[in-house]
């Protein structure tokens, strides 16, 4: 993954996660953007990482969601 510098926040994240953890969570990311590319969204088309920031998908990932249900809640929240 690389950050993307609009998102400072990002590079905040990724300097305070173990070598672990931030291998779990770009594993996260792939796969979100995989999904992210079969549906149709708000957010355009490319990858969230560069889309959207990382930053704001940690706390999915940190409750243990699954990438489509990540995208599910926050594509329902972000319509009402």
């Amino acid at each position: 993954m690389q950050p993307n510098e609009r998102f400072p926040a990002d590079l905040d994240l990724l300097a305070k996660l173990k070598p672990e953890a931030r291998e779990a969570f770009e594993k996260f990311m792939t796969d979100l953007d995989a999904e992210h590319a079969k549906r149709e969204s708000p957010y355009g088309r490319g990858s969230l990482w560069q889309l959207t920031g990382a930053e704001c998908w940690y706390s999915f990932h940190e409750d243990g969601m699954s990438p489509a249900d990540a995208l599910d809640e926050d594509m329902s929240s972000s319509y009402e």
